[in-house]
């Protein structure tokens, strides 16, 4: 759910919305791409708690960053 505004338009944070926030900006500085981190995100939801798919997102980025690891080197 998105946050709340204020009477002058600006967004109000809760907790829950920048831990949100704190974890997006974590993955992007760590490599993963806007379509793997939703998917993380969307694995996070209780309903969703999967550990098995969050490792196949990790084994995917990990080989993807190995790819290009390799293609820098050549």
């Amino acid at each position: 759910m998105p946050p709340a505004r204020t009477a002058s338009g600006h967004r109000a944070y809760e907790e829950g919305h920048i831990g949100r926030l704190v974890f997006i900006r974590r993955a992007h500085e760590l490599g993963f791409s806007i379509e793997q981190i939703r998917t993380l995100l969307a694995l996070a939801e209780p309903t969703r708690a999967s550990c098995a798919e969050v490792q196949e997102v990790a084994r995917t980025f990990r080989r993807s960053a190995g790819e290009a690891h390799r293609s820098l080197q050549t």
